[in-house]
C-alpha cells in the first residue's frame, strides 16, 4: 500500500519542538495507543478466500498519462495504475504494497517514485525526471492489499519469532537461559529496566547465579507463524516483487534548453526533505531540495565527534570512512584528531565491554600510520578492633545497578521515608531492611561505640599536648634497622590531671629530612588515658620522632556528633538549560522544599540528588551542578573553640624528649618478600619513603623501565574513578608512558572526563568524576554522570582491564551514612564485575590527609580517618589491590589535599607494580 498518509499520523503525534517536555507513563501508553489506533485504520482487515481475488501484477495496468516522445529534464511524469485481480475484475479499494523506481543502468542513476493511494484500486505513480538519457521506469508490486493486511494482523501477535539466549558468567562457570521481551514463566526472572523509559527486558534466572551475572546474548528465528495457511501462499517468492510496468517502460528525456532553475539552498539539517528526497547519478546522491556543496573532509572532520548508534547498516559507514581514511588522509596528521574523536565518541554508547574493546582496536588500525605522526610531533584483624575500646589512631590496626532480581511484576517505586529518627538521612523505598541497611546499621552501631559523647564544661578540661607526656620504653643509645621503638603517652588535660579516657585523635611519623625519608606509627588507645606508639625503623641514620595531638577526645566526640546531624552545610545550584534559557535552581542530597522536585534516582532508588523543578522545564533539562560553603555549623560555640588557631590545638607536638633516635645498620638482613600483588594483605604501617621513592612494608616493588612500562600497558583499558586526586594521575601519567596523549573531549574545565590514548599500543587511559556529592564553585557536567557502581557494571572486563577508585574528600561535609552506603554499593558492583570477569584488576586508592588549617567541621582529616578505616573493612574480602595513600601521605609529610608529585608518582608506580 502506499503510505503517503503516513507523514500526517507523524506529524500530529510527534510534534516539532525545541524540547519536548516528559510524559508520564500514562501519557506514553496515550501515545502509542493514539499511533496504533491510526495504523490500524490505515491498514483495515481485508479478508481473502483465494488467491485469484487478490491483486495481480500481470493483470492491473500502468498508463502513462500525457505520453510524450521527448521528456524534458526536471519534467513530472505521471503514471495511472489500476489494480485488478488474478481474475481480471478491478480491485474496488487500494493497500497495495508498491515500490515506483526509475534507472538509468548505464548512467548509474536512480530515483524513486511518488505513489498516491486513492483508496479504490487506482494509484498515481509521479516521477521527477532529474537526468537526461534513457530512463526505465518500474513499479513493482511487493505484496498486494491482502498480503498487507495479512502481515499486519500477525506482526501484532505475539514476540516469540525470535528466542534470545542469554549467558550467565559466574566466574569460570556459564550457564545459558531463556530471555525475551516477555516472558510467560513461572520460574523467578532478572529484569533488566530501563529507568527512564520503563522498558524491560526478561531472562529465566539461573539459580545460584545473581541478576547482574548476564554478560552476552545471542538470538535466532523460530519456526512460530502467525499467518493463515491460505495467506502464507501470498509470500510466495513468485508473488512478491513482480513488474506491474512491461509496457512503455523506457523514456527519452533531454536537457531541452530550458531555462537555468535557481540555485538550491544548502543543505542543513532541520529542512523537511521532498518526495522523492533526491536521486542517484554516477553513484553519486543528489538531494532535491538542497544543494550538497563541495567539502574538504579533512577540515571538515577535525575536532568534531560523531555518534553512530543503531545496526549493522550503519556500521557500514565505519567502512566507508575506512576507505577516505586510507585514500584521502594518508599521511595526515589532522585526521588523528578527528578520527580519535570519533571513536571515543562512539564508545560512549556501548555498554558492553566487548564493544569498547573492538572499537578502541579497530579505529586504533585503521590510524596507526597517521598517529605515530601525530605523536612524533607534536583487613579482619583490623576491624576486630571495634570491638575494643581504641583510640581512632589505633584503628589503623583494624574498619540498584539496573539489573533488578525477582518476578516479572515488578511495582512501581513506593513512598519515601527518613531513616535514624529525627536526624534527615538519605531517603529509600520503604520496604523492610535489606542486607545492606542492616550492615550500614551495623557499621554506624560500631562507630558510635567507638566514638562516645564526651561532654565538657571548660576547654582546661580537655587533652593538652604541652602537658601530656610522650616515653620511650626501654630507650637504648643505639637502635638497628628494623627494630620496633615503643613510646607510651600519657594524656593530661590543661590543670595537668591525668585523662581516664582515651579517644584522642593522634597523629605518629618518623622522619629524616636529609634522607627525604618518612613513616607512620602505629598508635594503640587503651581508654584510660595512655596510649602506645610503635614505630618500625626502617632506615639508618638520625630519625626524628613526632606524635601530634590533632584532636583531644572532647572535639572528636563533638565533631562525630554534629556531623551526623544534617546535610545542609554544602549548598548545590543546578542549571537546567531548554534551547537558549538557562535556569539556576537549588539542589541537595535532600531538600526540604514545597515545590516540585525534580529527582534523580541511583541503584534503584537507594541514592537520590533532587533539584527544585524550574518552571516549564523538565528535569531532563538540567546539565550543570556547582556547589558552595555554607555558614552552617551543628557545633556548640564551645565546642568550636577547640578548633580555633589561636588556642593553638591542632596538631601539637607531644614528644618533648629525645626529639630523634640514632638508627644503625648493624648487619642485619633484610626478609625475604614476595613480589607486590593484587590481594596482598596491608600491614600497619603499609610502607615508607626513603629518598622520595615508596618501599611497601608488605611486599617488594619491581623498578620497571620505561621498556617494560611500555610493554605492560599494551591492549590496557584503565579506569581511573574518583575525585581529583586521582585525576592526578592522569595528569602525570605521561611523565611515566610517553606514547600516551592527552585526547580532547571537547568538554570544559578541571572536571571534565580525561583521555590518555596511545593508539598504537591500544592503549586507553580515562579519568571520570564520581558521582553527587562532587563540591566545587565550577559548573561541572552531569550529562555523563559517573556514578561509580554503574560504571562498573558497564564494563564486561578482562584480563587486561584495570579499574582504580577513590571516594572520600568530597563525602566529608555530609552524614557518615552517605559514605557507608556508596562504598558498600561500589563494593557490590566489584562482586557483580568478578562473577564476569574475575581477572579484571582493581585498585582501591584511599583518600589522603589534607591541610590541618582549614573547616575542620566539614573538612578535617578526622572525617577522613573514619572514612578511610570503614573503607579497608568494606572491602577487606574483596580480591583488589590498595593503594594506602592515608599512610603514604603521612609518610610523606604531604598535609595537602592535593599531594606533591613525588607522591603521585610513587601512586602510579604501585599501581604498575599491580598489573604488570
Amino acid at each position: 500500500m502506499s503510505f503517503g498518509r503516513w507523514n500526517l499520523v507523524m506529524k500530529s503525534s510527534c510534534p516539532t519542538v525545541t524540547l519536548n517536555p516528559p510524559v508520564s507513563p500514562k501519557e506514553t501508553e496515550l501515545r502509542i495507543r493514539e499511533v496504533l489506533e491510526k495504523l490500524d485504520k490505515q491498514i483495515p482487515p481485508r479478508p481473502f478466500s483465494h488467491l485469484n481475488t487478490t491483486t495481480s501484477a500481470t493483470q492491473s495496468t500502468a498508463t502513462i498519462l500525457n505520453p510524450q516522445n521527448t521528456y524534458c529534464m526536471g519534467d513530472k511524469l505521471d503514471v495511472l495504475l489500476e489494480a485488478r485481480d488474478h481474475l481480471g475484475y478491478r480491485k474496488e479499494y487500494g493497500g497495495d504494497f508498491l515500490r515506483a523506481r526509475m534507472s538509468s543502468p548505464a548512467l548509474k542513476a536512480g530515483a524513486s517514485g511518488k505513489v498516491t493511494d486513492f483508496n479504490n484500486g487506482t494509484y498515481l505513480i509521479s516521477f521527477t525526471l532529474f537526468w537526461e538519457g534513457l530512463v526505465s521506469l518500474s513499479i513493482l508490486l511487493i505484496h498486494p492489499s491482502e498480503g498487507v493486511s495479512a502481515l499486519w494482523r500477525a506482526r501484532k501477535q505475539g514476540y516469540d519469532r525470535i528466542i534470545f539466549t542469554g549467558w550467565f558468567v559466574s566466574g569460570r562457570s556459564q550457564v545459558h537461559t531463556d530471555c525475551a521481551l516477555v516472558l510467560n514463566s513461572s520460574v523467578q526472572l532478572c529484569q533488566y529496566l530501563d529507568a527512564q523509559d520503563q522498558e524491560a527486558f526478561y531472562c529465566v534466572k539461573p539459580p545460584n547465579i545473581p541478576c547482574a551475572a548476564l554478560t552476552h546474548m545471542h538470538s535466532k528465528n523460530k519456526e512460530v507463524s502467525y499467518l493463515r495457511q491460505q495467506e502464507r501462499s501470498l509470500f510466495e517468492r513468485s508473488n512478491i516483487g513482480v513488474e506491474i510496468m512491461r509496457k512503455s517502460n523506457v523514456i527519452s528525456v533531454s536537457k531541452c534548453n530550458k531555462e537555468a532553475l535557481p540555485a538550491k539552498e544548502r543543505c542543513k539539517s532541520g529542512m523537511v526533505p521532498a518526495i522523492p528526497s533526491g536521486h542517484v547519478w554516477k553513484n553519486t546522491w543528489n538531494p532535491a531540495s538542497c544543494s550538497l556543496a563541495p567539502i574538504k573532509m579533512k577540515d571538515c572532520l577535525r575536532g568534531k565527534f560523531i555518534h553512530l548508534m543503531g545496526d549493522s547498516t550503519i556500521r557500514q559507514w565505519m567502512e566507508y570512512f575506512k576507505s577516505k581514511i586510507n585514500k584521502i588522509f594518508a599521511g595526515s596528521k589532522s585526521l588523528g584528531l578527528c578520527c580519535l574523536r570519533m571513536m571515543s565518541g562512539m564508545m560512549k554508547m556501548f555498554s558492553n565491554m566487548v564493544c569498547k574493546k573492538m572499537l578502541l582496536m579497530f579505529m586504533s588500525l585503521l590510524i596507526a600510520t597517521w598517529i605515530i605522526l601525530e605523536i612524533s610531533q607534536n583487613s579482619t584483624k583490623l576491624w576486630t578492633a571495634l570491638n575494643t575500646p581504641t583510640s581512632f589512631s589505633s584503628w589503623a590496626a583494624f574498619v540498584k545497578s539496573s539489573c533488578l532480581e525477582g518476578p516479572m511484576n515488578q511495582s512501581k517505586l513506593p513512598a519515601e521515608i527518613k531513616l535514624r529518627g529525627e536526624i534527615p538521612k538519605m531517603t529509600r523505598l520503604v520496604k523492610s531492611p535489606t542486607e545492606k541497611e542492616l550492615r550500614i546499621r551495623e557499621i554506624l552501631e560500631k562507630l558510635d561505640r567507638q566514638i562516645p559523647p564526651r561532654p565538657f564544661t571548660h576547654f582546661n578540661n580537655t587533652t593538652s599536648a604541652t602537658h601530656s607526656t610522650a616515653t620511650i620504653l626501654n630507650p637504648r643509645d643505639k637502635y638497628c634497622k628494623g627494630d620496633e621503638l615503643k613510646i607510651l603517652v600519657e594524656a593530661r588535660d590543661y590543670l595537668r590531671n591525668r585523662k581516664e579516657y582515651g579517644g584522642d585523635f593522634l597523629r605518629a611519623r618518623i622522619f629524616s629530612p636529609a634522607l627525604k625519608a618518612g613513616a607512620s606509627g602505629k598508635v594503640t588507645d587503651f581508654n584510660n588515658g595512655t596510649y602506645l606508639v610503635s614505630f618500625t625503623l626502617f632506615w639508618e641514620g638520625l630519625v626524628s620522632l613526632s606524635v601530634l595531638l590533632i584532636h583531644p577526645s572532647e572535639g572528636v566526640s563533638a565533631l562525630w556528633r554534629a556531623r551526623n546531624q544534617g546535610y545542609d552545610r554544602i549548598a548545590f545550584k543546578g542549571k537546567f538549560v531548554n534551547g537558549t534559557s538557562q535556569v539556576f535552581v537549588k539542589c541537595g542530597l535532600t531538600l526540604n522544599s514545597s515545590n516540585e522536585l525534580c529527582k534523580y534516582l541511583y541503584s534503584g532508588g537507594e541514592e537520590v540528588f533532587y533539584c527544585v523543578k524550574p518552571q516549564h522545564m523538565p528535569c531532563e533539562a538540567l546539565t550543570h551542578v556547582c556547589a558552595k560553603q555554607q555558614s552552617v555549623s551543628f557545633l556548640t560555640d564551645k565546642e568550636k573553640d577547640l578548633f580555633q588557631k589561636f588556642h593553638k590545638s591542632l596538631g601539637v607536638e607531644m614528644m618533648k624528649s629525645p626529639k630523634y633516635v640514632a638508627v644503625s645498620q648493624c648487619n642485619k638482613s633484610e626478609a625475604w618478600r614476595k613480589k607486590c600483588q593484587i590481594g596482598t594483605e596491608i600491614p600497619t604501617p603499609s610502607g615508607y619513603t626513603f629518598q622520595e621513592r615508596w618501599v611497601t612494608g608488605q611486599c617488594k616493588q619491581s623498578l620497571l623501565s620505561a621498556t617494560q612500562i611500555g610493554d605492560c600497558l599494551k591492549g590496557k583499558l584503565i579506569y581511573l574513578l574518583g575525585d581529583s586526586t586521582l585525576r592526578q594521575w592522569i595528569e602525570n601519567f605521561p611523565s611515566v608512558a610517553k606514547t600516551l596523549k592527552p585526547f580532547d573531549l571537547h568538554g570544559t574545565g578541571l572536571y571534565r572526563k580525561h583521555v590518555l590514548l596511545d593508539a598504537e599500543r591500544h592503549t586507553l587511559l580515562e579519568w571520570k568524576k564520581h558521582s553527587h556529592p562532587f563540591i566545587t564553585v565550577q559548573l561541572y557536567s552531569v550529562i555523563d554522570d559517573g556514578y561509580i557502581p554503574r560504571e562498573i557494571d558497564r564494563l564486561l572486563g578482562d584480563k587486561d582491564t584495570a579499574i582504580v577508585i577513590t571516594v572520600g574528600q568530597h563525602f566529608r561535609p555530609f552524614p557518615m551514612e552517605l559514605f557507608i552506603r556508596r562504598i558498600i554499593s561500589i563494593q557490590k558492583a566489584i562482586e557483580r564485575l568478578f562473577l564476569r570477569s574475575p581477572e579484571t584488576k582493581v585498585i582501591i586508592k584511599t583518600e589522603n590527609i589534607r591541610e590541618l588549617n582549614l573547616d575542620t567541621e566539614k573538612f578535617g582529616d578526622f572525617h577522613g580517618y573514619i572514612q578511610y578505616l570503614t573503607m579497608k573493612n568494606i572491602f577487606k574480602d574483596l580480591h583488589v589491590g590498595i593503594i594506602d595513600a592515608w599512610d603514604m601521605t603521612i609518610a610523606f609529610g604531604s598535609n595537602n589535599l592535593h599531594p606533591p608529585k613525588e607522591v603521585i608518582m610513587n601512586q602510579i608506580t604501585m599501581f604498575l607494580n599491580y598489573i604488570c
